[in-house]
This record gives structure tokens, C-alpha cells and sequence, in this order.
């Protein structure tokens, strides 16, 4: 388990990763290129955040953001993985306890599912039943705990898509500046205050 945790927390530091990386300007390009030369087109946070409902992984290739994708398909191959396993092993031993409870000696799933008992032993029927219990709880719990995680993950994927298509056109002109000027304040009978005037220049 401690493997799935830490491929889930790798991939989604992947995305973090990227999401900040991503948008970096070039200054060799910014240079050569004049900012009214720049054709832009709009870019929809909406259409990016609908393709990765549909399918996990397209809004980051609408974003251009193309090296994430690998990361998003990636995680849903592994925990769609866990899930099946969880929940053939879920099943498997379902029908194994009730075949050891129907009295049908013509249904013996349990003997192929789990060899290791000695099934001509009758009075040990009700201590291999308990067993097949457990293991039917076991995996019903990890199969259930898969699917709350992979549905994380996909709101996670729709989410980064729709906070990606924003930084897309965020302003990073020059000419956006913050000016922070200190000055004094003078009240009536009071003694001075120091002050300070914050202005955003866009």
C-alpha cells in the first residue's frame, strides 16, 4: 500500500510541478517578438475544465500543457488496475463462502480459491466461513477505498485543467507593478505615524 500512496502523491507532484514550470516567459523571445506583433487567442478556462470531465488528460493538452497528460493517464491506469484486482478477490471469495454454506456438494469454488484448508474436514466449516468473511471485507473495503481515491483524482485532473486555462492569459506584462511609497501622517494633536501608500500600476 505504502507503493500506491507514494505513485498517487509522485504523479500529483508532477502536476504541481508543470503547473508551475509551465508558464515561464522567454526572455530571448520576449526581446525578438513585440508585444503588438502577438497574435492572441482567447483561451476558455470552461473548454479546458469540459474535455478533462470527458476524458481525464485532454484539458491539459487544450492548456498545452502536454507533459502532464502522462502523469494523469498514468494514475488512472494504476488505480483502475487496484480496483479490478480489489474486486475480483472481492468476488472470488463471495462465492466461495457461499458455495461452503449452500450444503450443494456439486459447488466447490472454495477448494480452487483457497486450496490451503482440508475441506474433509466438516466441523472446520464454520472457521473457513468466518475466514472467507474477512477477506470478503477486506476487499470489498480496498476496492471502496480505490474508487473514492480515483474519483479524487478526477476532480483533482478537472481542477488543474480549469486553474491551468487561467494562468494561460495572466497577465505577466512588465508594465503591471506594484509601487509601495512610505510617507508620514501628521494628526491633529498626535504624534507622527509612519505610513505607507501601496498603488498597482497596470
Amino acid at each position: 500500500m505504502n507503493i500506491v500512496y507514494r505513485g498517487i502523491l509522485l504523479i500529483v507532484s508532477g502536476l504541481l510541478f508543470f503547473q508551475t514550470n509551465v508558464f515561464a516567459v522567454s526572455p530571448e523571445n520576449d526581446s525578438i517578438v513585440a508585444k503588438s506583433e502577438i497574435q492572441v487567442k482567447k483561451h476558455y478556462p470552461s473548454k479546458a475544465t469540459m474535455y478533462s470531465a470527458v476524458l481525464p488528460g485532454l484539458g491539459q493538452i487544450y492548456n498545452r500543457q502536454y507533459l502532464k497528460t502522462p502523469f494523469i493517464l498514468a494514475g488512472f491506469a494504476g488505480l483502475t488496475y487496484y480496483i479490478q484486482q480489489y474486486n475480483k478477490g472481492y468476488i472470488n471469495y463471495k462465492k466461495a463462502y457461499f458455495d461452503l454454506n449452500d450444503n450443494n456438494p456439486n459447488t466447490k469454488a472454495y477448494e480452487t480459491i483457497y486450496p490451503k484448508y482440508d475441506y474433509s474436514i466438516k466441523e472446520k466449516y464454520s472457521e473457513y466461513s468466518e475466514g472467507f468473511k474477512q477477506n470478503i471485507d477486506y476487499y470489498r473495503n480496498k476496492r471502496d477505498l480505490f474508487i473514492i481515491i480515483t474519483a479524487g483524482f478526477y476532480l483533482l485532473n478537472i481542477l488543474d485543467a480549469n486553474v491551468g486555462a487561467h494562468f494561460i492569459d495572466f497577465d505577466i506584462d512588465e508594465n503591471l507593478t506594484v509601487n509601495i511609497r512610505p510617507f508620514m501622517i501628521e494628526p491633529i494633536c498626535y504624534s507622527p505615524v509612519l505610513g505607507a501608500n501601496v498603488s498597482l500600476t497596470f
